[in-house]
C-alpha cells in the first residue's frame, strides 16, 4: 500500500526535475546563442532618439559563426590569363597601374589592383570603351530568360575557366550568377555576380560581352580562384555593429549637419581582404548596413572593423 502511494510522488518529482532541467538548458541555450530581445528593443529606442531609424524586425537575434576562406594566389594573373585565353603567354609587361599579358592567339588580359581586370579575345576588336557600365543600357533590349540561357551558359563557363588553374583543396559553395543579359545588334552584354555560401561578394561584378557564341570581351572586378584553407570564427553581434554605425553617422553629421537617417537593410556578405600584400588574400564575412542618405557601411563581422562606406 505504501508503495502505491509513493510511486506517483516519485513520478511527479522526476517529471518536475526533468521539466526544470529542460527549461534550464533552454534558457542557457538562448543566452549563449541568441541576443536578449529587450537589448534589441533598447538599441532601436536609443538610435531613434538620435534620429536613426531601424526596423526592429530586420535585426537578427541569433549569434552566428562565419567562415573565413583563405585564397591561394600563386602567380594569379598569369594563370588566369592562360585559362581565359586558352593560349600560352607571348608577352608580359608590368605597368604603373598593373600588368598586361598578351597571348599567342591575339587575346589580351589587363590586370589592375583590387582584382579589376579586362579581357579581349581579340585585342583588335572591342565592343566597349573601357568605361562601360551595365546600367548604361537605355538603347539595349533586356533578354527574356529563355533566350538568355545560352548566353548564361557561355559566360558561366568562361568565368569558371579562369579559376581552373588553381588547386582545389576545400569544397566550397561558390556560385557564379548572371544577373541580367542585354542585346544590341547581335551582341550580348551579361552582368555577372558571385556568391559564397549564399552571400554576395561585395564589389565582385563583371560585364561579359558575347559575340558569335563566345566571350569576346570582359571587364570589371572579379576574383578568379579556388579556395584553400578555411577557418570558423564567432561573428560580432548586430548590437555592437549598429553602435559602430551610430558612431560613424555621428562623425558624418559633424561635417554635414544633422538629419534623420533610416537604416534600410541589415545583412551579411563577403569581402576580399589582403593579407599584408597583393600576393595573399582571403574572404572575410561582413555585416552590410544600407542607409537611405549615407550609403552603405560594410564591417568586418569578426572584429567589427569598418571596411568601407559607399556613399
Amino acid at each position: 500500500m505504501e508503495r502505491r502511494r509513493i510511486m506517483p510522488v516519485l513520478y511527479g518529482v522526476l517529471l518536475a526535475a526533468a521539466l526544470f532541467l529542460g527549461i534550464y538548458f533552454f534558457v542557457m541555450y538562448r543566452n549563449i546563442y541568441y541576443l536578449p530581445e529587450e537589448s534589441l528593443d533598447d538599441l532601436c529606442a536609443v538610435l531613434k532618439e538620435d534620429d536613426i531609424l531601424v526596423d526592429r524586425a530586420s535585426l537578427p537575434l541569433k549569434r552566428e559563426k562565419g567562415t573565413i576562406y583563405v585564397c591561394d594566389s600563386e602567380d594569379y594573373s598569369a594563370k588566369v590569363a592562360i585559362q581565359l585565353g586558352e593560349s600560352n603567354i607571348k608577352y608580359r609587361f608590368a605597368t604603373p597601374e598593373g600588368e598586361l599579358i598578351f597571348l599567342h592567339n591575339d587575346a589580351l588580359c589587363e590586370f589592375y589592383s583590387g582584382f579589376s581586370f579586362r579581357y579581349y579575345a581579340d585585342r583588335n576588336a572591342t565592343y566597349t570603351d573601357g568605361d562601360f557600365n551595365i546600367d548604361d543600357t537605355a538603347d539595349m533590349d533586356l533578354l527574356e530568360e529563355e533566350r538568355a540561357a545560352e548566353v548564361r551558359r557561355v559566360v558561366t563557363a568562361f568565368l569558371e575557366r579562369g579559376s581552373s588553374g588553381f588547386d582545389q583543396q576545400d569544397k566550397l559553395d561558390i556560385v557564379t550568377e548572371i544577373a541580367r543579359v542585354y542585346e544590341k545588334e547581335g551582341v550580348y552584354y551579361a552582368e555577372c555576380v558571385r556568391t559564397i555560401d549564399g552571400l554576395d561578394i561585395t564589389g565582385n561584378r563583371v560585364v561579359c560581352v558575347v559575340k558569335d557564341g563566345k566571350v569576346a570581351e570582359a571587364l570589371g572586378t572579379w576574383c578568379f580562384l579556388t579556395l584553400g584553407e578555411s577557418y570558423s570564427a564567432q561573428l560580432t553581434d548586430i548590437l555592437n555593429i549598429l553602435f559602430s554605425v551610430k558612431k560613424e553617422i555621428d562623425r558624418i553629421r559633424t561635417s554635414e549637419g544633422i538629419c534623420q537617417v533610416k537604416v534600410e537593410s541589415v545583412g551579411r556578405c563577403y569581402t576580399l581582404h589582403y593579407l599584408g600584400d597583393d600576393d595573399g588574400f582571403c574572404f572575410i564575412p561582413c555585416w552590410q548596413i544600407a542607409t537611405d542618405i549615407h550609403g552603405e557601411f560594410i564591417y568586418n563581422a569578426v572584429d567589427g572593423t569598418l571596411y568601407t562606406n559607399n556613399p
